[in-house]
């Protein structure tokens, strides 16, 4: 696997209508909704091969078809979609070193490979100055979604120098934009992927991908979803787009989200990932499946809501009160600072005695104890006694239930 760069060619996968300033440059767009046509003139159609289905599903808010494709039993047979390459050779080069690439994708990971999903494959040999790829499935693919969430490629998935959580949900739908530039002028090559108008991963000079490399688009043909090793996973497409430039973070952002999130910061947690259940706003009506959600070293998390409504977040991690805050997410994303209280070490949504008993039966034990995580009849070994997880229970475990005695959580 590898990476690549933004400029001023997009290709687009994706289901909204579009700015007038995202317009800018568009030479294609496939709208996967009972057909393969080009609606820009005399563009070329998507070719697909392998096991594809047309489905009804809700993207957004709107009820429509879009195509499903399921992996095959290996690359001989799993599915893409050929990309007749409207563009040819620019930024100084004799492949498509610049565009951008939107998709608005539901995957499925229980179906294929559990790890990785290809989403293109550029059909430029990975060997430079290779010859180009004439067919699917001659290298690997060139952009990946990881099973954690994370978009990229060679290792590189996440950006480390923002620390971005992973705001990719296997449950909704998503508008991937990927940007890339590999203009000779430019210093250095980088690509962008961008979830739902966020920047999720940067990467600047990666191997390989430079000028008329790795990550620049074979000016014949390219494919979708497509790996030559099965690393692919049912995806459900609804709509292409190609432009002749790379999206600025601006324009991407113009082109808005298939859903609804909800992010901020955690305070007073100790913890790198947290359960997140949403539910019927004002009940305990469960909406959906709990998510498992990261927390980044700074507090800061993002989740995507069930759907465009009014809900309830609530967050139970294990050792915490349980908290709940109205989310609306009618009319946009929204903000939703937590303020979580440790203490609850049996987990009864209270501070109490109980919480105090265990602290004390497992005051001075070390993770390095060969009993650390072992249960006792209650189910609670002494590393749930370790609230600010420093591997020892001790008197600053002690001051958190001090604190906070008899106080409840939310229902």
């Amino acid at each position: 696997m590898n990476t690549s760069r933004i400029s001023r060619l997009s290709l687009l996968i994706g289901i909204a209508t579009v700015s007038a300033t995202s317009n800018a440059g568009l030479v294609a767009q496939w709208d996967l909704a009972g057909g393969y046509a080009n609606s820009v003139s005399n563009g070329s159609a998507l070719t697909p091969f392998g096991t594809q289905a047309w489905l009804t599903d809700t993207v957004g808010t709107t009820s429509r078809q879009v195509l499903e494709l399921t992996p095959g039993s290996g690359p001989a047979d799993d599915p893409y979609l050929t990309v007749i390459n409207p563009i040819g050779g620019n930024g100084g080069g004799v492949r498509t070193n610049i565009f951008t690439i939107v998709m608005d994708i539901k995957v499925d990971p229980t179906f294929g490979d559990p790890s990785f999903c290809s989403l293109l494959q550029t059909g430029s040999s990975h060997a430079f100055p290779g010859a180009l790829d004439t067919t699917a499935n001659q290298n690997d693919g060139d952009l990946f979604i990881r099973g954690d969430g994370g978009f990229g490629i060679s290792g590189d998935y996440e950006d480390e120098d923002t620390n971005n959580p992973f705001r990719f949900d296997y449950t909704q739908w998503h508008r991937v934009v990927r940007t890339i530039d590999c203009n000779f002028a430019a210093p250095n090559a980088e690509y962008r992927t961008y979830v739902d108008g966020r920047l999720q991963n940067q990467v600047q000079d990666p191997s390989r991908i430079g000028f008329d490399g790795r990550h620049t688009l074979n000016t014949t043909q390219f494919w979708l979803f497509a790996d030559e090793d099965h690393e692919v996973q049912k995806v459900r497409v609804a709509n292409v787009k190609m432009y002749d430039t790379a999206l600025t973070p601006v324009e991407v952002a113009a082109l808005g989200s298939l859903t609804r999130t909800v992010s901020g910061k955690v305070n007073g947690g100790f913890f790198n990932r947290m359960e997140v259940q949403f539910r019927d706003a004002g009940t305990t009506t469960d909406v959906g499946t709990p998510k498992t959600v990261a927390v980044d070293a700074s507090g800061n998390y993002v989740v995507s809501a069930p759907g465009y409504g009014n809900y309830d977040m609530t967050v139970k991690p294990a050792g915490y009160l349980r908290k709940t805050v109205n989310t609306n997410v009618t009319s946009g994303d929204v903000t939703a600072n937590l303020n979580v209280v440790v203490g609850d070490i049996v987990n009864d949504n209270v501070i109490d005695l109980s919480d105090y008993t265990k602290l004390v039966i497992n005051f001075n034990k070390l993770s390095t104890d060969g009993d650390w995580t072992i249960p006792d009849a209650d189910g609670i070994s002494p590393s749930n006694a370790d609230l600010n997880n420093d591997g020892v229970v001790d008197l600053s475990d002690y001051t958190f239930i001090v604190s906070a005695f008899n106080a409840l959580g939310d229902n």
